[in-house]
């Protein structure tokens, strides 16, 4: 998991600086640290209500199965730009 999560923050980077044109970069990238500041001590919360409620084994499974999910949302190219 470590791994990927390293693996995760460079191509996410990466992505969003090829895909932004260079005069809004440095907003795209302030507005990019600012909602990730802000929703994780959100997301940790929430993590300790669903395990609090659910028992961890449980929410530890919920979260797994919403990452695996997660995967369907992300942004695809279509096969006349490949």
């Amino acid at each position: 998991m470590l791994f990927f999560s390293g693996l995760a923050n460079s191509t996410m980077t990466t992505y969003r600086q090829l895909g932004t044109p260079d005069h809004l970069l440095a907003r795209v990238s302030t507005l990019w640290i600012f909602a990730t500041n802000v929703t994780q001590p959100l997301f940790i919360a929430f993590g300790g209500l669903v395990a609090s409620t659910l028992g961890t084994r449980a929410g530890l499974f919920l979260v797994a199965a919403f990452m695996c999910v997660s995967g369907l949302f992300l942004p695809r190219r279509s096969e006349d730009h490949v």
